[in-house]
């Protein structure tokens, strides 16, 4: 795990995988590779799992907007269930929550992607607490942040964009993810 060392000792922030992103980022910018304050974050399946977990985690100060497509589990906006399924022992609390819950973050969910058959669809009792398929586990997870939301008295930033049609496809959801990585790129 990106937060452990390998006794399951927490390594510094620093040291997190969640942070190559803007390690990279901030490497382009100090190059002159880009000139741009800003950037997208965009992953399919594993790669959206990745997505959400370093927006939820505070790895978000550059990001313009994040998209999280089909990911098999989800860290939910909840301080007492455990990561990777929660945010409990994080260190997080109900203050960096609500930071959380104000960022824009996309969830698209594959209205197809349903094969609980699949064998990387991930069936530990844990994952299949946030529903029986992929779809379902995307729709829980924005009720869930709206509910954590609505607990804190916010509104929550969070949307759900259904890409009907598509199973667990990451070039067809890359298309559909497109445009609104670049609608918020081109706003910053």
């Amino acid at each position: 795990m990106c937060r452990t060392d390998d006794a399951g000792a927490a390594k510094p922030r620093e040291q997190w995988t969640y942070g190559v992103d803007q390690k990279v980022f901030t490497a382009l910018r100090a190059q002159a590779h880009t000139e741009r304050a800003r950037y997208g974050v965009w992953g399919h399946s594993a790669g959206g799992q990745y997505v959400h977990r370093a927006m939820s985690l505070g790895f978000r100060a550059s990001v313009a907007a994040a998209v999280t497509a089909n990911a098999g589990t989800y860290a939910t906006p909840e301080l007492d269930i455990p990561f990777p399924y929660g945010l409990g022992g994080t260190g997080l609390d109900d203050d960096a929550l609500a930071q959380l819950l104000a960022f824009r973050l996309t969830v698209m969910a594959g209205t197809a992607d349903i094969d609980a058959a699949s064998p990387n669809f991930p069936k530990e009792p844990a994952a299949m607490r946030q529903g029986g398929t992929r779809y379902a586990r995307a729709h829980g997870y924005i009720a869930t942040a709206r509910a954590q939301a609505a607990r804190l008295g916010l509104r929550c930033a969070w949307t759900i964009v259904d890409v009907q049609g598509v199973a667990h496809d990451g070039e067809r959801m890359s298309a559909a993810a497109a445009p609104i990585l670049s609608a918020a790129l081109h706003a910053t």
